[in-house]
């Protein structure tokens, strides 16, 4: 699994294998200009997963969103948006 700062996993979070949780909104590798983004060309978001929360294999959580607690994500699913507790 990819786990980026500033994710948060609170108690009981099972993540499945290659599972990603991304922390970039608008992810780009240059500037307006074409010049390469630096650390301060950028501010990290986080994906935020409930406790007792299920990620399934191969699922990608694109930041920022919630996943509630104990919902599950299906394996290979893209989660967009977030996830009300126990869906």
């Amino acid at each position: 699994a990819l786990v980026y700062h500033p994710a948060v996993l609170e108690d009981g979070v099972f993540v499945g294998p290659a599972v990603v949780l991304t922390n970039d909104l608008n992810p780009r590798s240059v500037d307006a200009d074409g010049q390469p983004k630096s650390a301060a060309g950028w501010t990290p978001v986080a994906v935020h997963v409930k406790e007792g929360a299920s990620l399934g294999a191969r699922s990608v959580c694109v930041a920022p969103v919630v996943i509630g607690r104990w919902a599950m994500v299906g394996a290979g699913a893209v989660v967009t948006a977030d996830v009300p507790d126990f869906a």
